[in-house]
């Protein structure tokens, strides 16, 4: 089988030597360093380096020395990696990820998922994956919701020649992914993108976007005066009025004494999904002055926009289904969970 799988590799242009694995790695701390490099904009190169050493090389990419080693590889900074390494940052991620392949029924690779409700296992006959699904093809009603450049199943012979079973829809409950001392990390490390980003604060006007960003306003702003001397005070926005999905709500007077003409306004909130909150919020703002800037910080960005809206500084990029829930926690113990 080996000798099978390394001449495939070898028509794909990949190693395998496995004769040089000695180990059966336990790799969560190597998925928690993928996710540390997404956020730098590294996960495939992380990705490829983790191949290679494990596949290519046989290192133990559980060992932690290897992993920093690793990193480094990927051109990422190799001393923040053991700090990352030496904690448990992302390890709820990562427990999230196997909780869902569990709850949808996936045991084993390789898995394939069309759409939101099949997948297909165990396949019967030699498949190549390209980036097209050709306009023709009978898996065109399973890969709908595929966006555009996706996959192409080519078959070498066989009339059914795959095993399609449906995903368990059984519903995975509340899980936390990022932890109180995270949050407020990430809350500090958004006040020094803002100063960077502003060349300092004096020119920030700070606006929590109601409910949960107002909280998270007041906690960025205090880090902000901390560093920089300052008083910036956060105010509270109301958007609600100014969705376009409530007509039936007059913007009411400007709520705060505040002018922010030829300012730097700066947006908090907690979630940015769709985008019609922060578009909503754009418009709540223009009653205070027309500023020189607007900028939107957000502590989780969790995709699936329907306005053409992007955050300038994001706590943290999460992948998510549509019909779940990222919930903020503010009151009390801060924490961010995802429901279904």
């Amino acid at each position: 089988m080996f000798d099978r799988i390394c001449r495939m590799g070898d028509e794909e242009g990949l190693t395998f030597d496995f004769d040089a694995i000695n180990v059966a790695p336990n790799t969560a701390d190597a998925h928690r360093l993928v996710l540390w490099a997404q956020e730098q904009n590294a996960g495939d190169a992380m990705a490829t380096v983790l191949f290679q050493a494990y596949f290519s090389e046989g290192r133990n990419v559980s060992d932690r020395d290897v992993l920093v080693e690793c990193a480094n590889e990927a051109d990422l900074d190799s001393q923040e990696a053991r700090t990352l390494l030496a904690g448990s940052e992302y390890s709820d991620e990562v427990r999230m990820s196997q909780q869902r392949a569990q709850q949808r029924g996936i045991t084993g690779v390789p898995c394939y998922v069309f759409g939101e409700g099949r997948r297909l296992t165990r396949p019967q006959q030699r498949l190549r994956l390209a980036n097209r699904v050709p306009p023709t093809s009978t898996f065109d009603a399973p890969c709908r919701r595929f966006e555009r450049d996706v996959l192409r199943v080519v078959v070498d012979s066989g009339r059914h020649p795959f095993n399609f079973e449906p995903l368990s829809q059984s519903p995975m409950g509340r899980t936390r992914i990022m932890s109180p001392e995270r949050v407020r990390r990430t809350l500090r490390r958004l006040a020094y993108e803002i100063i960077e980003h502003n060349r300092g604060a004096r020119s920030v006007e700070l606006f929590g976007i109601q409910r949960s960003g107002v909280p998270l306003a007041h906690s960025v702003a205090e880090e902000i005066n901390a560093v920089e001397d300052t008083a910036i005070e956060a105010y509270d926005l109301d958007a609600t009025p100014f969705r376009d999905d409530r007509p039936d709500l007059e913007p009411p007077a400007p709520p705060h004494d505040v002018d922010v003409t030829d300012r730097d306004v700066v947006l908090v909130d907690d979630v940015v999904f769709t985008g019609r909150t922060a578009r909503a919020a754009l418009d709540a703002v223009l009653q205070y002055g027309r500023p020189r800037s607007i900028q939107l910080v957000v502590l989780v960005d969790r995709g699936h926009r329907e306005y053409p809206i992007q955050p300038d500084c994001t706590g943290r990029r999460l992948q998510t289904k549509h019909q779940e829930q990222v919930v903020v926690e503010t009151d009390g113990e801060l924490g961010v969970y995802v429901e279904s």
